[in-house]
Order: C-alpha cells, then structure tokens, then sequence
C-alpha cells in the first residue's frame, strides 16, 4: 500500500509549508491556512490555489481516516510490523544465539474433556481469529490463507493409563512442543494438544510462534476457545488485524505523522553517536544452545506480601511496577557488565483505543 501519485505533490506542498511554519487546515470544507509573516511568498501562495481542492480533499481525509473492515482485500499479502520483522530477522543463525523463533509454551488444567466438541471449537477458533491461518514471508509481507487443511489439533485420550504413564505422556507432549521449531511461510505456526485424564479433568497443551500473537492474543485465544466449547455466542468481530495494519500504513502516510515521525527521528538520530552500546557480559557459550536452540527457563516467585510492598512503592514514586522490575534486572546487568554505562532495549505492547475490538483480535 503506497501513497498515490496524485498525492504526491500534495504531501510535498505541505511538507514545504511545514517547514517554513505555515499550517494548514479545513473548517466547513473552507482551506484556512496561518502564516508567519514573509513565509509565504507569493510563489507558493499561487501553487497552493492552483492545488487548492486536492489540498482540502487530502486534509479532509486525513481527518477522517479510522479503522474499516476490508473483506475484499482479506487475502491479499500485507506488510510485516516492526516486531515481526525483528522476530524474523532473529531466526538467522547468522546471529550467536539466533536461529530459534520467539514462541510461547503453556499447559492448562482444563475440565474440557470432549475431545471432538473440542476440535470443532478449535476449527471454529481459527475461523473467527484469521492471523491463526497466516504465513509469513521473509521479503517481509504475510497472507491470510482461504482454507486451513489439517488443523493442528490433536486428542489423547488417557483415560485408561495409570497416572505414572500419564504423567510420561503429558511430559512427551511437552517435550514435542516446548521447544518445536516453526516454518513461517510453509508450517501452520500453532498447535493444540488435549490430553483427556477422566471424564473431568484434561490438561491443555498449546504452543504459538509469537509471529501469528502477542502475549494479549494468548488470553484472547484461550478466552474464545473456552467460550466456543461451553456453547456461548460471541460479539461479531468486525475488524482484523490486517485491517489495523492498513490503517496504521495510511496514518503513517498522515502529514502531521510524518512530521512528527521525522522530528523524533531527527532528535535521536542527533543522540546516536553518544548512546551507550549493550551491556558486555561474559558469555558461557553452550554448544547445546547455538545448535539446537534449547533454551532454559529461570523463575523465582515473589511473595504476594513482598509484591504488595513493591506495588505500594511504586505507587508512591508514580512510576509502575514493570519500570521496577527493569530497573532491578538492569543492576544485575550492571554488576556483570564490564562497562557499567550500557543501554537496554526492550519491546512494548501497543494495542492504541483506535477501535473498541482491537483488545479482542489475535
């Protein structure tokens, strides 16, 4: 998606007058424009009335511009967001550590115990959320395919099995997914696995390349999985994620975006040169992790009276408990690091109030 050439002189004219500080805008389908005085010579006053109509109909546009559903377009390919060109570009071996895709792993004790109802709602699922049938491309598009054969949802009934072999079986199942490896363009990038323990009790295993969902989507998924196999009705969604992405491209076409994406490009392009680089940790290379992936997990719980006392701090200093927790992880950085000056890059979640179901697509 790219901006129309009768656009482009347009967003030029404006991007001049930018600069020189002279803003324009519409009241009542009217052009108004303000000007410092003797920015605008005469030159530029005749090519805004030569343009006067595209201006207003651009400016007008820009306005009004929000998130549609476009059905139409629903399988054409469409652009990768930043992270998910990170997330790709990570794949590379190329890069120490690199070759492994960013996913999740989880199990969770369910009373789902219906093995087929179970796999009609997951068919169901991928249906409602169509990222779930997306492949990814390293030229950086991704597509929505029409159909889904083989929906990768498996039943094991184990019913009959003593609890020890049970167990051996979950741990297998676990063993296949924690740590499988996705092909973007050609795998489906989720799987679903039910181990059905009695006529009560199941244990739901799922695994996701985060390519196809962020860490809200795991919610929304198991959220709707649930809702589909008790038989509940759900809002229509009437957005998709391919929509947000088209929306976000025109907004980035917007001009008071691209003036104010070039003016926080400006201030940290100016700062690079003085940023600090990563910290530099001494590193245990392990073969077992540079060839096959296989990374670990470390967890330590903090106690939920510890936890209210850091809740209340950070209450105090205004700041949130995530800035707490980083700035913790960054002083053990920095007792390691052999330059005690460095710089943490982290991702954030960004889901903008651009439209009430955007909480509620994958």
């Amino acid at each position: 998606m790219g901006i129309r050439r009768d656009m482009m002189n347009v967003i030029t004219l404006l991007e001049v007058c930018a600069k020189k500080d002279i803003k324009l805008w519409t009241l009542d389908g009217q052009l108004r424009y303000k000007s410092p005085v003797g920015a605008l010579d005469d030159t530029l006053k005749q090519k805004i009335i030569e343009m006067k109509q595209e201006i207003i109909d651009f400016l007008e546009g820009e306005n009004s511009t929000e998130i549609s559903h476009r059905p139409a377009e629903k399988f054409q390919d469409f652009p990768l967001t930043d992270i998910q060109l990170a997330y790709l570009v990570g794949r590379n071996k190329g890069y120490q550590y690199g070759g492994v895709g960013c996913k999740v792993y989880a199990e969770f004790l369910t009373d789902i115990v219906d093995g087929e109802r179970f796999t009609e709602a997951v068919k169901a699922l991928v249906n409602r959320h169509e990222m779930l049938k997306a492949k990814i491309y390293k030229e950086g598009q991704q597509h929505i395919q029409e159909t889904m054969t083989n929906c990768p949802v498996l039943i094991q009934d184990l019913t009959n099995l003593t609890a020890s072999d049970q167990n051996s079986r979950m741990a297998d199942v676990r063993k296949t997914l924690q740590f499988k490896q996705y092909e973007p363009s050609t795998d489906h990038l989720f799987d679903f696995v039910l181990c059905i323990l009695n006529d009560k009790e199941g244990v739901l295993h799922f695994s996701l390349d985060m390519l196809i969902g962020d860490f809200v989507s795991i919610d929304i998924l198991m959220n709707d999985l649930i809702a589909i196999y008790k038989g509940e009705k759900l809002e229509e969604l009437t957005i998709t994620f391919r929509d947000y992405i088209c929306y976000k491209t025109e907004q980035s076409e917007n001009t008071s975006y691209r003036q104010q994406y070039q003016k926080a490009k400006d201030y940290w392009m100016s700062r690079i040169d003085q940023l600090p680089a990563a910290p530099e940790l001494p590193l245990e290379i392990r073969k077992e992790i540079v060839d096959e992936g296989a990374f670990s997990k470390i967890e330590y719980m903090i106690p939920s009276d510890a936890w209210q006392k850091i809740e209340e701090q950070a209450k105090k200093y205004r700041i949130t408990t995530s800035m707490v927790i980083l700035a913790a992880y960054g002083l053990v950085l920095q007792n390691w690091s052999r330059d005690k000056n460095f710089l943490m890059n982290v991702t954030t979640l960004s889901r903008p109030d651009a439209h009430p179901q955007l909480n509620s697509i994958v």
